[in-house]
């Protein structure tokens, strides 16, 4: 630090960072050196005139070029960074966005969406802003949405159908244009696999001798081999194979992206039902819940549904009061 001209004038050369600055008070001048190299030592100074020139809008721009070919649902991540350009957030310089901007993003959110589509939207910002520092070269330090607590919410479901439920959105499922969504909703709940998971599998990956599918792409990027019930093979085997082995192919008729068009078309069944409050993703709660109740052990059950920690099966199963009665009478307690 030298005093020239009467301002006393500081030169930072610290990791790679050149900053100078002159102050007219020496205590201002040690101040702002002072909080610059600690700033520097912590990782968490950043470089705000390279930042400003991208907006949080671009960055998601090009995320989106980046993600939409490495993603199985592009329609989905398309609609997802649409509700951030459409917010003011997007106009946000990236060198001057804090997590004050990042809560009060999540608030306005809050006021119209679920709990779980705002950490959605979220996570997608946190995941663009990461992928912009490590891969394209976006000089910041650290990421605000880090520093923003998220919703929180019980993902829970408790929404199992009656008997007579499940009939009557089987037999809705029947009548739908895609001409499997039977099958793939049975098959579902005989064996707990996600629908990407059954639209993917082809007949290589099937052993009907032993009674054993090999899934290769899974949600949580880990292969597994679950085990087939004697009617998820019957419903297999009842299937026209496709052109490209696979059971449940999409039809040449069918929308682009058919997981949206089996999503629709298992609303319409529902509708079609009288049943409310059911998603496709429900059946694989149901068929956790109905092996759980058949007596099935933790790790049984994450070995065939795929879940890696107790916390996400406790989100997936539901134990009827009806059944815990009957454990409870038939106890010798």
């Amino acid at each position: 630090m030298i005093k020239r001209n009467g301002k006393w004038q500081v030169q930072i050369k610290l990791k790679g960072v050149r900053r100078a600055q002159s102050f007219r008070s020496k205590a201002f001048a040690s101040k702002w050196a002072n909080k610059l190299e600690g700033e520097i030592f912590n990782g968490t100074y950043q470089d705000n005139n390279e930042l400003v020139k991208m907006s949080v809008g671009e960055l998601i721009e090009l995320y989106y070029d980046q993600a939409k070919h490495k993603t199985e649902h592009p329609i989905r991540l398309q609609s997802e960074c649409n509700k951030l350009l459409n917010h003011s957030i997007s106009k946000i310089k990236l060198g001057y966005l804090t997590g004050r901007h990042i809560a009060q993003y999540r608030d306005e959110l809050l006021l119209d969406l679920k709990k779980s589509t705002v950490r959605k939207s979220l996570g997608l910002l946190q995941r663009a802003i990461d992928i912009g520092r490590k891969e394209l070269g976006i000089p910041l330090t650290h990421n605000p949405v880090m520093l923003v607590s998220k919703p929180r919410e019980d993902d829970s479901r408790d929404r199992i159908l009656e008997d007579n439920e499940w009939l009557a959105l089987l037999a809705a499922c029947e009548t739908s244009s895609i001409y499997y969504l039977k099958e793939l909703v049975i098959f579902a709940r005989e064996t707990m696999c996600r629908r990407s998971e059954m639209l993917r599998m082809t007949r290589f990956d099937v052993n009907f001798e032993k009674g054993t599918l090999h899934l290769t792409k899974t949600k949580n990027g880990s292969p597994r081999t679950v085990g087939l019930s004697p009617r998820a093979m019957e419903v297999l085997k009842s299937l026209p194979m496709g052109v490209d082995g696979k059971f449940f192919s999409t039809p040449h008729n069918s929308h682009k992206n058919i997981g949206n068009a089996i999503s629709k078309a298992f609303t319409r069944a529902c509708s079609k039902a009288g049943i409310d409050n059911f998603r496709f993703h429900d059946v694989r709660h149901m068929s956790a819940s109905d092996y759980a109740m058949q007596g099935w052990s933790v790790s049984e059950l994450s070995a065939q549904g795929g879940w890696k920690s107790l916390s996400q099966l406790k989100r997936y199963t539901q134990i009827k009061g009806e059944h815990l009665a009957q454990k409870m009478r038939s106890s010798d307690v």
